[in-house]
C-alpha cells in the first residue's frame, strides 16, 4: 500500500490539495485499487474571476491469472471557471 498527499497554497489565492493512493483489496493480492483525487481553487487579482476544479479517478484491477488483467477505470471532473478574455473597457465600451 502506498499513499501520497500534496498540499499547496500560494500568495495569489491558489490552493491545491491532491491525493494518490494504491491499495491491495483482496487477501490473495489479485484485486488492487488506486485512487487519484485533487481539488484546485484559484483566485485572481481581478474581481469575480476565480475557478474551482475537482477531479477523482478511481481504478480497480483484477488479475485472475498471470496472463489476464481486468481493469475498470473511472474519471470525474467538475471544472467551474469564469470565462474571461481580459478585455479592456475604454470609456465604458469594451
Amino acid at each position: 500500500m502506498s499513499r501520497g498527499l500534496k498540499r499547496r497554497a500560494e500568495a495569489d489565492q491558489t490552493r491545491r490539495f491532491a491525493v494518490d493512493s494504491n491499495v491491495v483489496l483482496s487477501r490473495d493480492g489479485t484485486v488492487t485499487g488506486r485512487m487519484n483525487a485533487a481539488i484546485d481553487q484559484r483566485g485572481s487579482f481581478r474581481d469575480f474571476v476565480n475557478s474551482q476544479r475537482e477531479f477523482v479517478a478511481p481504478v480497480v484491477m483484477w488479475t485472475p491469472t498471470p496472463q489476464t488483467r481486468i481493469i475498470v477505470e473511472g474519471e470525474y471532473l467538475n471544472d467551474a471557471r469564469v470565462f474571461d478574455r481580459s478585455s479592456l473597457a475604454v470609456n465604458n465600451v469594451v
